[in-house]
């Protein structure tokens, strides 16, 4: 096919792709009984958020647009009561959620696995035994296009699935220590292909010092290495850091611990963050910029049920850039997840209650940052310090493992309303509007494809992102409208691509190489 007719093609197939030109920043409450625990940007710059109902005691999915007005709302209920703990967007659109049932024993309680299209009506249903609400399931993409699920179950054991995307399963793992009771607060898929896992024992219970652990598995769940740290700070994430890891937690309500590992579970050195009031941290978040969000809790007045969202940002060595608090002037707020943005801001996801916006329980407060944390309103700068100290070396373990298998499940979809409210009023920057019309065709491709804007791009780079977002290939622009992308040897799969001007976001969007 010659340039000619390759560009009738890419005028007459011209994808449209909007990006705000600035961050767009917001305050949200949703008010009737909705309790989120996580939050996704979707490809369409709006957002998922899956939690619990109160009243119906469901696993709920709420879908919104890029300024927080809901699309649609549903509850999948099952005959124990469950809830959802994460939430992740699938290559067709859809969702994949996974939470725990409620139950009055072990021998009831299951996780719970849900797939549902763009509008929320099911796919697939399928349960792990073991499980329970109150624990931490995540959910995540795997780098060749299925899905990973791990947690606690049967509130003692650490659990590893791979399932495909039609809901079928892969592998299976149960994960036990000897005497010991294992509970997951973290999880990621390493460069490797293989699963980091971490979280807290019961060791605590009969001491003032925690133990956490970190448990490597290989792509196949099968055990690699596994450790104990024995210290004040629990650990509570885990995110990749070049070839090892950092780990984020706190010790009892006071102080936020920060560790950096090598690629066996090494420490290298560790950090403590303090405030002049008790604070916590409970997920760590690695930026496009290369640097880390930390959130967790602040107690604003001294009392946990003054608890306020509390968001901070390190380089990659450890250092501070920023830290802010966001809620009203009373009330507890419980920050649950946050997520980065196309726009590279920050939305921020927790339930708040007995505030100055409801006096009520269980409204879920939604923030929408920029990337300095600047929300428009209900925020103050938080005093933090940071100091490095030494903590004892790691207890390496084994672990005996077993394997598992899928349960059958049936849940029951019904719709919800909620009522929504401005925490604050919109501001100047929270506005979108079309900066570019952006076409690539043909998309899926082969061995390459064009890429071309309405408009110059005078210092632009175009970025390609793997499903497990590492950059995967890098093209320069300089006065041009056009630019193939060639294949370069890159395996077939889905990629998501990043097209800027100036170190301004002008589009985003996705590819498939065939």
């Amino acid at each position: 096919m010659n340039i000619k007719i390759k560009t009738l093609f890419v005028l007459f197939l011209t994808i449209f792709c909007l990006e705000g030109k600035t961050q767009s920043t917001f305050q949200k409450i949703y008010r009737n009984a909705f309790i989120a625990k996580d939050i996704q940007q979707t490809f369409d710059h709006g957002y998922v958020i899956s939690g619990l109902g109160i009243n119906s005691g469901s696993l709920g999915i709420l879908r919104t647009d890029s300024i927080g007005t809901i699309m649609w709302s549903k509850y999948y209920s099952s005959p124990l009561g469950n809830e959802a703990s994460s939430i992740i967007q699938t290559p067709d659109s859809g969702f994949v959620s996974v939470g725990g049932s409620y139950g009055t024993s072990t021998n009831n309680l299951v996780t719970e696995i849900v797939k549902v299209d763009k509008n929320g009506a099911i796919q697939w249903q399928n349960a792990i035994a073991g499980g329970g609400t109150g624990e931490k399931y995540i959910i995540g993409n795997t780098s060749d296009g299925n899905y990973f699920v791990i947690g606690t179950s049967l509130l003692t054991n650490v659990f590893c699935a791979k399932i495909d995307n039609s809901g079928n399963l892969i592998f299976g793992k149960m994960c036990s220590a000897s005497g010991v009771d294992m509970y997951t607060h973290g999880a990621i898929q390493t460069t490797d292909g293989g699963f980091l896992i971490g979280g807290t024992t019961n060791y605590g219970s009969i001491s003032d010092t925690s133990e956490s652990f970190l448990l490597k598995l290989d792509n196949s769940g099968n055990f690699s290495w596994g450790k104990f740290y024995r210290d004040s700070i629990s650990i509570f994430d885990i995110v990749q850091n070049g070839s090892g890891y950092f780990a984020i937690g706190h010790d009892f309500y006071n102080k936020i611990g920060l560790f950096k590992f090598d690629s066996i579970g090494n420490i290298q050195w560790s950090k403590t963050y303090s405030g002049n009031k008790p604070i916590i941290a409970t997920s760590i978040l690695k930026t496009s910029e290369n640097k880390y969000l930390i959130s967790g809790g602040y107690d604003s007045l001294g009392g946990w049920n003054s608890r306020h969202y509390l968001l901070m940002e390190i380089d990659s060595t450890g250092n501070l850039n920023w830290a802010k608090t966001y809620g009203s002037a009373v009330g507890q707020t419980n920050l649950r997840a946050i997520t980065s943005t196309a726009d590279n801001g920050i939305a921020l996801i927790g339930d708040e209650s007995q505030s100055i916006f409801w006096n009520s329980f269980g409204n879920t407060y939604f923030i929408k940052a920029d990337s300095l944390g600047n929300s428009g309103c209900h925020e103050s700068i938080a005093n933090i310090s940071s100091v490095y100290y030494n903590i004892a070396s790691p207890i390496p373990f084994s672990l005996t493992t077993n394997n598992i298998t899928l349960l059958q499940i049936s849940l029951t979809t019904t719709t919800f309303t909620l009522q929504v409210d401005d925490a604050c009023l919109y501001n100047s920057t929270g506005s979108l509007e079309q900066v570019s019309e952006i076409s690539i065709y043909p998309n899926p491709f082969n061995s390459f494809t064009t890429l071309m804007s309405s408009k110059e791009i005078n210092e632009g780079k175009f970025e390609l992102f793997d499903l497990m977002g590492r950059i995967v290939d890098e093209i320069s622009i300089i006065n041009r409208r056009t630019i193939i992308i060639d294949r370069n040897n890159l395996p077939s799969g889905i990629y998501f691509w990043k097209l800027s001007d100036k170190n301004e976001i002008l589009s985003t969007g996705k590819i498939i190489i065939e």
